[in-house]
């Protein structure tokens, strides 16, 4: 194991402790299983494939006008 130092506000610090005192386990332990399962996690979402907007209209069936990609900054800023 590699020995680290890290800086936590003071609430979060007591929250770790009286979870630690639950479980009936040190707080290095209780930090170090948080973080791994926070990693995972992480990794998962990771795996979720992300939606384009592109997608997420089509499946709400959003259509727009037309001519939008020819008049973008007409409907964005107003016509001039």
């Amino acid at each position: 194991m590699i020995r680290t130092q890290i800086y936590l506000p003071q609430p979060l610090y007591a929250t770790i402790k009286l979870r630690a005192r639950a479980k009936g386990e040190p707080a290095s332990q209780l930090i170090r299983d948080l973080l791994e399962q926070g990693l995972q996690d992480q990794q998962a979402a990771k795996l979720v494939p992300e939606q384009s907007w592109a997608d997420v209209a089509k499946e709400l069936n959003i259509r727009g006008p037309k001519d939008l990609s020819r008049r973008i900054d007409d409907y964005l800023y107003g016509d001039d």
